[in-house]
């Protein structure tokens, strides 16, 4: 499952959060990360892979979200999937 979000809304999360150790996190590194982990998924294909749209869907927060991702996972059996759930009001 590789869930995909802007480096902008991963900081607001993270600012949300209020974990102490995160908040020194730069955006330059998370863009590199964000990058990096979108060039290993493109192509990666050892194991069925569910590409969640995170930007919008609060997980944490929403049980209907949370129980809407776990239904497109029990779907996943072999391939690629998308899942991009309708937005929320974060």
């Amino acid at each position: 499952i590789y869930l995909q979000a802007p480096v902008d809304t991963l900081l607001n999360r993270i600012a949300k959060r209020g974990i102490n150790y995160e908040q020194h996190i730069d955006s330059t590194y998370l863009d590199r990360l964000s990058q990096g982990y979108a060039r290993f998924f493109h192509d990666y294909d050892a194991a069925p892979l569910l590409i969640v749209n995170a930007a919008h869907v609060d997980l944490v927060n929403s049980d209907a979200a949370y129980q809407e991702l776990l239904a497109q996972i029990e779907r996943v059996k072999t391939g690629r999937h998308y899942f991009n759930p309708m937005p929320v009001s974060l």
